[in-house]
């Protein structure tokens, strides 16, 4: 566990960020957030997804949300595939998202450039902010 901790604060002194994948899912766990100097939690797809649908989803991706926040942590929201699902994670302060929404899967050159431009045209969908940033 030790050459894990040094490894990250490495990494992280070489001025990269530490992202937990999938969060809430698998092997990721609360106490992750508390030893490991996270800089952003993606809330697995599988609860953003069903927010509209299950109480439970929407209870632990709230508060995933509302704990990272707490903890001076960014969320990316994944698997935001619909405007309702946009809404409630910006409602609850989710920083940032991905999915199909937002934009589709695209070739590493349409990425690229996406990238170099700096940020995502929210003025395509009508339902979205356009001056938000992230989300």
């Amino acid at each position: 566990w030790s050459l894990t901790l040094e490894t990250l604060d490495e990494l992280t002194a070489l001025g990269m960020k530490i992202a937990l994948d999938d969060f809430g899912t698998g092997f990721s766990s609360l106490s992750y957030l508390r030893r490991l100097k996270v800089d952003e939690v993606k809330i697995d797809r599988n609860f953003v997804g069903t927010v509209m649908e299950r109480a439970a989803s929407r209870a632990i991706t709230g508060s995933i949300i509302e704990l990272a926040a707490k903890m001076g942590i960014t969320t990316v929201s994944e698997g935001i595939e619909t405007a309702a699902q946009l809404a409630f994670v910006r409602e609850r302060g989710s920083t940032h998202g991905q999915g199909f929404l937002l934009g589709p899967p695209m070739p590493h050159g349409e990425a690229a450039a996406l990238l170099r431009k700096g940020h995502v045209d929210l003025d395509a969908h009508s339902d979205l902010s356009p001056s938000a940033k992230g989300l």
